[in-house]
C-alpha cells in the first residue's frame, strides 16, 4: 500500500513548471524539492554538501542564543559543550559523511562558546585537537566530530557486511559491493579484489592467512576485546592514531591525568589544576605572548614578572598562604622546580598515609591553587562612592559597574573579572534578557561600549553569598 500523503515525486530536467504541476496531479502527490527532509535529513544531496547541511550551524547558534558564555564559567560551558553542542549533529553525522568546512565551521562555534568569546576573535590559550583529546592523554574528552562521524559510518559498513537477513543490505550490498574477499569451492581468498582494496603489506598479511574449508566464517571486530563493533571502539581507535598535539602532555604521566579526574573534587576544582598542568593559566606573561604591549609586572607584589611559577609560589603573597597549610615551598625555589613538576608529585603515593588521607590531603593542595589564582583574579583592590538615597537597586549596581570600569581604565588593570549580584543588569550588558527599567538604558548603554572597547574584562553574575567580602562591606556601610 503507497500513503499518497506521505509521498512525493523529484522531477528533474529541463521541463517547464506547468509540466510538473500535470505529473504530480496525475501521480496524486506533491512535488518534491531539493530541501526538503525527512527525519531532519535532506533526502536529495546535491551538488554542493555544504549546501545541504548548513543548517546545523544554524541549529548550533540557535542553541546558543539562550545562553551567554560571559555568565556561564567554564566549567559550565564544558559541561553544555559535552552534553548538549556535542550530540546536535549526531544524527546527521551518523547516515552522511560531512564536509570538512562543516566540521571545521562546528568546531569554530564550540570553540568560540567554550573560551568565552562572542566572536572567533579572542585569546585560545590551546588548541581544540588539544581539548579533544582523552582526559588520560591531557584533554578535556571533547567529541572529535570527524573522527565520530567515522565511526558512526564504520558503523553502517559493518552493518553491511553482517545484517544479511535486513532489506536494506540486500539492496545496497549488489549495487555498492558484489563481489567478496574470499571465494568458496574450495575457500579461497579473492587475490585480485585483496590487493585492490588493501596496500602491498597489508593484502600480504591477509593472503597469507590460514582459511580452514569447514566451518561458519565470522567477521572479527579487532579493537574491542568481544570481537563485536561497537561506536566506542571505533572512535577509540581512530582518535589513537592521531598524533599527540597537546602542550605538556608528554611531561605529565597518565596516572597523573588519570588521578586528578577521579578526586572527589568540584569541577572547577580540577579544571583549575588541568590549566596548571598545561600551563594556560592566563597569567599576564602567558597574555603578552599574543599582546606584546601589556604590562607583565605582577598586580600583588608590584616586583617581579607574574609567571605561573611567580604566581603559585615565588610571589612573597603565595607562600604565606602556603605556609598556612604547613608547606615551605622555599626547597620549591631553591632546586627550581616547576609547577608542572611539583603538582604532579603530589599525585604520587605518600608514605605513612592510606588512600583516604592521601586523597584528603591532595584535595587541600588543589583547592590552594585554586583559590589563590581566585584571589589573584578578584582581590585588585576595593573602590566604592557613597550615595545618600535617591536611586534604586538596579541604578546603584549599574553605577556600581561604571565606576569600577572606571577605576580599572584610569590604572590600567587586565584582565578583569566584574563581579555582581544583579542578574537581571548582568544578561542585560550581556545581551541575554531584553531590558532593564528605562531610567538606566542610558548607564546601560555606556557601560556596554566601555565593554566593548575592553575585551578582556569579563562581568559575571555572582549571587551575594558567592562574595561575602563585598556583601559584609554593604552591609556596614549601611550603619
Amino acid at each position: 500500500m503507497i500513503n499518497f500523503s506521505k509521498s512525493a515525486a523529484f522531477i528533474a530536467g529541463n521541463i517547464t513548471q506547468e509540466r510538473k504541476n500535470y505529473i504530480t496531479t496525475k501521480l496524486g502527490v506533491k512535488q518534491l524539492c531539493s530541501s526538503d527532509k525527512y527525519l531532519g535529513l535532506p533526502i536529495l544531496m546535491g551538488k554542493s554538501k555544504a549546501t545541504s547541511f548548513g543548517n546545523l550551524s544554524e541549529t548550533f547558534a540557535t542553541r546558543l542564543r539562550g545562553w551567554s558564555s560571559k555568565t556561564l564559567n567554564q566549567t559550565a560551558r564544558t559541561s553544555l559543550v559535552k552534553s548538549v553542542l556535542n550530540t546536535i549533529p549526531s544524527h546527521y553525522i551518523g547516515n552522511f559523511k560531512l564536509p570538512k568546512n562543516i566540521i571545521k565551521k562546528l568546531n569554530s562555534i564550540q570553540r568560540t562558546f567554550w573560551w568565552g568569546h562572542k566572536s572567533n576573535k579572542g585569546l585560545y590559550l590551546l588548541a581544540w585537537d588539544s581539548l579533544n583529546a582523552s582526559k588520560q592523554e591531557g584533554g578535556l574528552a571533547f567529541r572529535n566530530l570527524d573522527q565520530f562521524n567515522n565511526a558512526l559510518i564504520a558503523k553502517l559498513a559493518w552493518r553491511l557486511c553482517i545484517e544479511s537477513d535486513k532489506l536494506w543490505v540486500q539492496v545496497l550490498k549488489p549495487k555498492y559491493a558484489p563481489h567478496y574477499l574470499m571465494l568458496a569451492t574450495p575457500r579461497r581468498w579473492n587475490a585480485s579484489l585483496v590487493r585492490k582494496v588493501f596496500d602491498t603489506h597489508v593484502d600480504n598479511l591477509i593472503l597469507n592467512m590460514y582459511i580452514p574449508q569447514h566451518g561458519e566464517d565470522t567477521l572479527i571486530w579487532e579493537p574491542n576485546r568481544e570481537g563485536t563493533f561497537t561506536v566506542k571502539s571505533a572512535y577509540r581507535a581512530l582518535t589513537s592514531m592521531i598524533s599527540p598535539t597537546t602542550q605538556n602532555s608528554n611531561k605529565v604521566p597518565k596516572l597523573v591525568w588519570k588521578k586528578l579526574w577521579s578526586m572527589n573534587a568540584p569541577h572547577k576544582i580540577k579544571l583549575s589544576i588541568w590549566k596548571y598542568l598545561k600551563g594556560i593559566v592566563p597569567t599576564l606573561v602567558k597574555i603578552s605572548h599574543y599582546k606584546p604591549n601589556i604590562d607583565t609586572m605582577c598586580p600583588h607584589c608590584k616586583v617581579d614578572n607574574e609567571t605561573i611559577e611567580h604566581l603559585l609560589i615565588t610571589c612573597p603573597y603565595s607562600p604565606s598562604v602556603w605556609l598556612d597549610m604547613n608547606i615551605n615551598v622555599s626547597n620549591i625555589q631553591h632546586h627550581n622546580t616547576s609547577v608542572t613538576d611539583w603538582i604532579t608529585s603530589w599525585f604520587s603515593n605518600v608514605q605513612n598515609m592510606d588512600a583516604e588521607e592521601q586523597n584528603t590531603w591532595i584535595m587541600s593542595l588543589m583547592i590552594t591553587a585554586s583559590q589563590i589564582w581566585r584571589n589573584r583574579c578578584n582581590n585588585k583592590g576595593i573602590r566604592g562612592k557613597y550615595f545618600n538615597g535617591g536611586i534604586n537597586a538596579e541604578q546603584a549596581e549599574c553605577l556600581a559597574i561604571k565606576e569600577a570600569l572606571n577605576w580599572a581604565s584610569n590604572f590600567h588593570l587586565h584582565p578583569i573579572f566584574l563581579e555582581s549580584d544583579c542578574q537581571n543588569v548582568v544578561l542585560f550588558i550581556n545581551d541575554v534578557v531584553p531590558h532593564v527599567h528605562w531610567v538606566n538604558q542610558g548607564l546601560v548603554n555606556e557601560i556596554k561600549h566601555q565593554l566593548s572597547a575592553r575585551p578582556e574584562i569579563t562581568l559575571v553574575y555572582v549571587h551575594r553569598s558567592g562574595n561575602h567580602v563585598a556583601h559584609t562591606i554593604t552591609n556596614r556601610a549601611r550603619f
